[in-house]
C-alpha cells in the first residue's frame, strides 16, 4: 500500500495566507525555531536538575520549581513534532529500508556521542560536592549493570537507565525505538480511531517493562496531524497558541511529574504546532537567533548535560552557587553544540540530502 504525498503547506485548504511557507526539503522555518527554543528550555531545566530531582521527600526551591518544569513540556513538544516531521517524510518517500537508513544516520551518531560524554559525566559526578542533588550524587555514581551496558550499545532495547550515564539520553533512545515503528504508525494514522487501541496497548507494554511505550501515542498524534493535513482557520491561530502553551506549561501549576501528565500536555503540543504552521509567532521563531538554535538543537540536546557538569563542578568547589555555575555553563553548551553541528551533524545531513539527477 503506497501512501499519497501531502499537499505543500502553503496550498492546503484553510491555511492562513500569512503562514510560513516551507523551505528547502519541505522544512517550515517556524518549526525549526520552535525546536531550538524547546532545546534551550531543556538545557535550562537541567540547571535545576543539578540540585533537584522529584524523588523521595525533596521539596524544590522556587527557582528549581520554575526551571525544572520547563523540561518536560519541551520534550512533549519534541515528541509530537518528531511524529509530525517523520510522518511527512514517510508520506513523501515511503520506501522502508531507505527510511530506516536515513533515520539511523540522523539519530544514532549523536546518540553514541551522548553515550561517550556520559562516561565523562560519571567521572565528574564522582568529583561533585555533596551540595549537588541525587541525580549527580546518587544516580550517576551507580555502577552500570549488564542490562545498561547492552542498552548503551543497541540504543533501543533493552533501554539503559539513562540517569546512570547521561540523563537526556533517554529521549534519544525513545526516538530510536519509535523510529522503527513510524512506518506502521504513519500508515495507521489513516484511522484516527486507532488511538483508542493504542493508548491501552501503550499502558500494557509499560506494565510489562517497556516504559518508553507510554510516549508512542505522542508520536502518533504528530503522525495524525501530518496524515490528515490538519490546519487552523486564521481566527483560531493565536487562541490555539495560547491554549497550547497553557496546557504545555500546566506543570507550573500542578507540579506534577507523572508520565501520564503527558497525555494532557500532548494536545497542547499539537495546538502549538498547528498554530506555528498557521503563522503564529512567526517574527520570533524565524528570527536569526531562534533559527540558529533550531540548527544546533539536536547537537545541543545530545551534548549539554556533561558540559553543565564540567562547568558547575569546579565552580561549586570554588564556592559559587550551583545554579549560577550551571547558568554560566549554558554558553559553553551552545558553543560546543555549534562545533558539533558543524563537524558531525552537518556532514551527516548532507549525506542524507537527496541527490539531484544528473542532466546529460
Amino acid at each position: 500500500m503506497r501512501l499519497s504525498p501531502p499537499l505543500p503547506a502553503h496550498t492546503r485548504p484553510g491555511r492562513p495566507t500569512d503562514a510560513a511557507p516551507p523551505g528547502p526539503g519541505g522544512r517550515v522555518p517556524g518549526l525549526d525555531g520552535a525546536r531550538g527554543v524547546a532545546a534551550l528550555a531543556v538545557v535550562i531545566s537541567h540547571v535545576a536538575a543539578l540540585t533537584y530531582l522529584p524523588t523521595g521527600t525533596l521539596t524544590p526551591s522556587h527557582t528549581e520549581f520554575i526551571l525544572w518544569h520547563l523540561g518536560a513540556p519541551a520534550v512533549d513538544f519534541f515528541f509530537v513534532l518528531s511524529g509530525y516531521v517523520v510522518a511527512r517524510s514517510l508520506l513523501r518517500r515511503p520506501a522502508l529500508w531507505p527510511y530506516l537508513w536515513r533515520r539511523w544516520l540522523r539519530l544514532a551518531p549523536l546518540a553514541y556521542l551522548a553515550v561517550l560524554l556520559g562516561f565523562a559525566a560519571r567521572a565528574l559526578a564522582l568529583a561533585a560536592p555533596s551540595t549537588f542533588g541525587p541525580l549527580i550524587t546518587d544516580h550517576l555514581r551507580q555502577p552500570l549493570t549488564a542490562h545498561d551496558q547492552l542498552g548503551l550499545l543497541t540504543l533501543t532495547l533493552p533501554a539503559l537507565d539513562a540517569n546512570r550515564l547521561n540523563p537526556p539520553l533517554w529521549t534519544l533512545i525513545v526516538e530510536l525505538q519509535v523510529a522503527l515503528m513510524m512506518p506502521l504508525l504513519t500508515r495507521a494514522a489513516r484511522w484516527p480511531w486507532l488511538t483508542a487501541l493504542l493508548l491501552p496497548a501503550a499502558f500494557a507494554a509499560a506494565v510489562h517493562g517497556w516504559m518508553q511505550a507510554l510516549y508512542v501515542p505522542l508520536f502518533f498524534l504528530g503522525a495524525l496531524l501530518a496524515r490528515h493535513r490538519v490546519s487552523l482557520p486564521r481566527w483560531a491561530v493565536n487562541p490555539a497558541l495560547l491554549l497550547g502553551l497553557a496546557l504545555l506549561l500546566q506543570r507550573h501549576v500542578t507540579g506534577s511529574d507523572s508520565p501520564l501528565t503527558r497525555y494532557v500536555t500532548a494536545p497542547g503540543a499539537a495546538l502549538v504546532l498547528l498554530a506555528i504552521l498557521g503563522g503564529a509567532a512567526r517574527s520570533v521563531l524565524t528570527a536569526r537567533p531562534a533559527q540558529w538554535l533550531g540548527q544546533v538543537s539536536y547537537s545541543l540536546y545530545a551534548t549539554h548535560f556533561p558540559l553543565l557538569l564540567a562547568v558547575s563542578v569546579p565552580l561549586a568547589h570554588a564556592g559559587m552557587p550551583i545554579h549560577l555555575a550551571g547558568l554560566l555553563g549554558v554558553p559553553v553548551t551552545l558553543l560546543v553544540a555549534a562545533v558539533t553541528e558543524r563537524t558531525l551533524e552537518r556532514p551527516l545531513l548532507h549525506a542524507l540530502r537527496p541527490r539531484a539527477p544528473q542532466v546529460a
